[in-house]
């Protein structure tokens, strides 16, 4: 899961859509991003390809999504 980078100002949308991509190399089955902020790393990651790509408004939803990992899963979380 990706959380929003809202404290980088003007250079917000230009790191997400950096991040997009860099999550589109790294080849994740599914990427979780949070907050409409990180809208221009998800449209990156679907100009890319990425079969799985969804987006949590509140820590609600992100729950729910946690939820359904099975054994064997691995999440890997960023946020700040």
């Amino acid at each position: 899961m990706i959380g929003e980078m809202k404290e980088l100002g003007d250079a917000s949308e230009a790191a997400h859509r950096e991040v997009g991509r860099a999550l589109l190399a790294a080849k994740f089955d599914v990427v979780l991003l949070f907050g409409a902020g990180t809208e221009p790393a998800r449209e990156e990651l679907v100009k890319g390809g990425q079969p799985g790509v969804g987006r949590a408004e509140s820590l609600k939803e992100v729950e729910a999504c946690l939820r359904g990992l099975q054994p064997g899963d691995a999440a890997l979380v960023k946020g700040s």
